[in-house]
């Protein structure tokens, strides 16, 4: 039987757009059991106690078990059109990635304004069907130089080169990982260089040119895949 999630920062009240959720559209009662989590690794399985006006009151009854990875994946995709790069955001979040780095490259010709209120609720609806215990961070829009420099911070710094002779499994195993995703028409040489020069390394993801949503989702899922069971 299915259990409807949903997010609460003190697992004592369901509020706003998710108290709506929860009573308008869904229309649960006192007595029903619905899963509430806070994004900060803390699930538990509670109890509707109480309908108010403009919330419903929780009680805990039973913790859920931790399901996050225990290694930290980070993308930085460079910004499409709108559906294509919320696509990705959804499905990255789905898939187990922690941070999500939107980059702006020298063939990024779609300009974006950015809307991080939309891509977040885009994120925490994603993490509530994919049963995530943790909100993913989403940084502000950066620059290849400014991601560069926060790589550093990454064990594993990777991106999408479909002239690559490297394939995902070329790589040892790293508790965190950053993969840049060039936009259509990918990374410039002059970028592919300077990303070489500042500790990346390229990959392909076969024999075939991908879109850039395609290449995101395949790239994180192969990593998170490769982290969790070599």
């Amino acid at each position: 039987m299915r259990i409807d999630r949903f997010f609460s920062n003190n697992f004592e009240f369901i509020e706003g757009e998710e108290f709506h959720h929860l009573y308008n559209v869904l229309r649960h009662k006192v007595g029903d059991k619905i899963l509430v989590f806070d994004g900060k690794l803390n699930e538990y399985l509670c109890e509707i106690i109480e309908i108010q006006k403009n919330r419903a009151r929780v009680k805990k009854i039973e913790k859920v078990e931790n399901k996050e990875y225990n290694f930290n994946i980070a993308v930085a995709p460079a910004l499409i059109k709108k559906e294509k790069f919320e696509l990705i955001i959804e499905k990255v979040v789905e898939i187990g990635v922690k941070e999500i780095y939107p980059i702006i490259t020298k063939h990024s010709i779609v300009k974006i304004k950015e809307k991080k209120e939309r891509w977040e609720k885009i994120i925490l609806n994603a993490c509530k069907q994919s049963h995530r215990q943790i909100i993913p961070k989403l940084h502000d829009i950066i620059t290849l130089k400014e991601i560069v420099q926060i790589s550093k911070n990454y064990s594993l710094r990777l991106f999408a080169n479909p002239k690559s002779s490297k394939n995902l499994f070329s790589f040892n195993k790293a508790g965190s990982v950053i993969i840049l995703i060039g936009p259509e028409g990918g990374f410039s040489e002059e970028e592919e260089n300077y990303l070489k020069l500042n500790g990346f390394f390229d990959f392909s993801l076969g024999n075939f040119i991908l879109r850039s949503e395609t290449a995101a989702i395949v790239s994180v899922g192969l990593i998170a895949h490769f982290l969790k069971y070599k």
